[in-house]
């Protein structure tokens, strides 16, 4: 609603004065330019227009029908179900990006939003303009909160600078309102990447580009709880949900044509925002499945593959777990990590990219 703030009394009477002091055209007119800046179009405006009429003819002073209004149109949003937020959200995007169709959704992790500023053709829309997207103050740092729509390697891609977390109080529904909202759109592959903490540092080291084999929900929360949307089934299989059938290809894709020793390991998500408690690594430690863990990622998963998408997984591991080493977590060292091997993640993005039809085939070659 920062729009709307912006909308101050003297804008209101220079409107006004420009309708030659007509009260209904001027209340009329400021009504639709209100639901303009929130992204709605004519169509979806004139379906308001008993709400606009109410307004318009009310005796309320200027300011208080613009408040009115807005007060309104946010509890008509929030009477909204998620699958009329997805189209709302879904429909706005596509007028602002004309008539491409992404292929393929591109999660950018903490400080990996740089790969997006190679977009080529690029629609940048920031996150805050798109209606029905989760509102959230506290953005994190290394998260620019853009979706970005255009060429990549020859394919439509739709790359997300940054996500919405948990810990930032939105719901699991509404953090992965963004990907339903672009498979909707058409996108089929899901390449997810996120920067995450070794919890077996014998095994990975700082700087590590690793495939997920597989991953372990610990949030609690979940975003298929609820109605089942039109989406997919009811009850989604999750095994296979990394497609690892297709991660020896890849290591060997990696290996030949970029020099990377890709290593393969299990993922596990937790709420956040504090890094881990020492015996809660202790515990992940003593399960003995589990490689790296993270703030996000295994939700964003689940409704991928609630939605028929191919998910692709890659972290970056940027830290050593809590409690394994001398060295505290910061989230400025997770940054410095990212910008420091961003052209190797980079180059793995773009192959994965430019190899995306053959890896829904299922079938790639080595040639």
């Amino acid at each position: 609603m920062a729009s709307l703030i912006g909308l101050t009394k003297p804008f209101l009477e220079a409107v006004y004065k420009k309708e030659n002091g007509d009260p209904l055209k001027w209340r009329y007119k400021c009504a639709f330019k209100i639901l303009h800046v929130l992204g709605l179009n004519d169509n979806e405006i004139k379906r308001m227009f008993g709400v606009l009429h109410a307004f318009a003819i009310s005796n309320l002073r200027p300011w208080e029908k613009v408040r009115g209004l807005a007060r309104e149109f946010i509890r008509a949003q929030e009477t909204l179900v998620e699958m009329e937020k997805i189209q709302v959200a879904m429909d706005y995007i596509q007028r602002r990006i004309g008539k491409r169709k992404p292929e393929i959704v591109l999660t950018l992790g903490s400080g990996l939003g740089g790969l997006a500023d190679q977009i080529e053709d690029a629609v940048i829309i920031p996150y805050d303009e798109i209606p029905c997207f989760p509102r959230v103050h506290d953005h994190v740092k290394g998260h620019k909160g853009n979706l970005v729509v255009g060429t990549l390697e020859g394919k439509t891609v739709a790359a997300m600078q940054g996500r919405f977390h948990l810990f930032q109080g939105v719901t699991a529904m509404e953090a992965v309102r963004p990907l339903r909202t672009l498979a909707v759109l058409g996108a089929t592959q899901f390449f997810v990447t996120n920067a995450a903490g070794a919890i077996k540092p014998e095994k990975f080291k700082v700087g590590d580009l690793m495939l997920i084999s597989d991953s372990y929900n610990m949030t609690g929360q979940n975003p298929l709880v609820g109605p089942n949307l039109s989406l997919g089934t009811r009850f989604p299989a999750m095994s296979k949900a990394f497609s690892p059938g297709l991660h020896m290809e890849i290591k060997l894709l990696a290996a030949k044509e970029l020099r990377i020793d890709l290593q393969e390991g299990t993922y596990v998500q937790v709420l956040g925002p504090n890094y881990e408690w020492d015996m809660e690594v202790e515990d992940m430690k003593r399960r003995g499945i589990i490689d790296a863990v993270g703030m996000s990622t295994a939700i964003e998963v689940l409704a991928a593959i609630h939605a028929g998408m191919q998910v692709i997984g890659v972290t970056l591991i940027t830290n050593v777990a809590a409690g394994l080493s001398d060295v505290t977590p910061e989230h400025g060292e997770v940054e410095d990590v990212a910008i420091k091997n961003a052209p190797r993640f980079q180059s793995l993005m773009r192959l994965l990219v430019c190899r995306a039809h053959e890896l829904k085939s299922g079938i790639i070659s080595m040639a």
